[in-house]
């Protein structure tokens, strides 16, 4: 291989490095956005309680390690009922079927929040096969892709995962169930 053919792939590949680091940086801070959004959503369905100092809501820094986006910070909500503490978790946006999830855990269970599209209403697979020695096969259609609409989701338990709509009635059950309430 000639020293020119080199030069090229280096910069090519000196080029895709910045393209990704640009891409990952914008995912890292839409999902940093939407788990601040969704820490004043939770603020707002327990604020009948915070404004009485029956429950109270802290943040505490957490950092986070991603491949591609590397270490960021984001913050860690603890919710405080009496004695029981839920922690909501920050896990990442490098993940497969979401844009983001934050693992949410009390003393008697745990459960997630996802950041899928709003129409999603359970986790589905598929898998395509794209032979790379076939002309034809990388050529195969793909759907129309469409704008997607993030939102929360709550995951019901395993084995049978649904997505459950994000909302006060459905979070408070969940915060009960997972502290035994």
């Amino acid at each position: 291989m000639p020293a020119t053919d080199f030069d090229s792939f280096v910069q090519q590949q000196q080029d895709n490095k910045e393209n990704i680091k640009e891409f990952w940086g914008r995912e890292r801070d839409q999902y940093i956005d939407y788990v601040n959004k969704v820490y004043g959503t939770i603020e707002e369905f327990l604020a009948p309680w915070t404004s009485t100092g029956s429950v109270t809501i802290e943040y505490h820094e957490q950092e986070i390690h991603e491949e591609d986006t590397g270490v960021y910070n984001v913050r860690k909500c603890i919710i405080s009922i009496g004695n029981r503490f839920i922690a909501l978790t920050p896990i990442g946006t490098q993940l497969i079927g979401t844009k983001g999830r934050i693992d949410i855990s009390g003393a008697f269970g745990r459960s997630r929040l996802i950041l899928v599209d709003k129409d999603a209403t359970g986790i589905r697979v598929s898998v395509t096969h794209v032979d790379l020695n076939d002309p034809q096969s990388s050529k195969a259609e793909k759907p129309p892709e469409k704008e997607i609409d993030w939102t929360w989701k709550i995951v019901s338990n395993p084995p049978n995962m649904k997505f459950i709509e994000f909302n006060k009635e459905n979070f408070l059950s969940k915060i009960m169930e997972i502290s035994n309430g």
